[in-house]
């Protein structure tokens, strides 16, 4: 008898998993979106919402990288072991050589590209000191989460830039 393995992708938006699930392929999907899995098809990803009073901190793309140009909150790879929070703080001073401390994390998610499926996880922080210099960036901003709208982001980052833009109203209307 010849037994093949077949390779499911899932993006979360598509609501399919309970679909999956009668099929039984439910433990193939877990495996394909947790966190836990350090597996090359998957990259854990922590990014850092840097805020100095009222203003985010937003970096561009250099234009050799994959998605080249696009404006992201500065982080990177996960390493193994290292937590999200520990992440963003090194990520930030490598990339900006700025000291941050991290809040809290955000509600993480996933995304799939053509490269690979990327798992992201906010992390809130607060700038503590340094003049940032773009090391690991083609450039930087303060910005107003207002202005958001107006930079090109990885798609990846839809869920939370539209999270961010709506805390910012509730601030201002409260």
């Amino acid at each position: 008898m010849h037994s093949t393995s077949h390779r499911i992708r899932i993006l979360p938006d598509y609501g399919a998993p309970h679909i999956l699930d009668q099929l039984g392929f439910c433990s193939k999907i877990q495996a394909m979106t947790d966190p836990s899995d350090t597996s090359p098809r998957m990259v854990r990803v922590a990014v850092a919402v840097v805020r100095r009073q009222n203003l985010l901190l937003i970096c561009r793309r250099k234009p050799d990288t994959v998605l080249a140009d696009f404006w992201e909150f500065p982080g990177g790879k996960i390493l193994p072991g290292e937590s999200a929070e520990r992440c963003a703080v090194r990520e930030v001073f490598e990339e900006l050589g700025i000291q941050i401390e991290s809040n809290y994390s955000l509600e993480p998610s996933s995304h799939s590209y053509p490269h690979g499926l990327v798992h992201l996880t906010p992390v809130v922080c607060t700038y503590l000191s340094g003049q940032p210099r773009p090391i690991g960036c083609s450039e930087f901003r303060w910005i107003l989460p207002a202005e958001l709208s107006g930079y090109r982001f990885p798609p990846a980052n839809a869920s939370l830039l539209e999270y961010l833009v709506k805390q910012d109203l509730l601030h201002q209307s409260g």
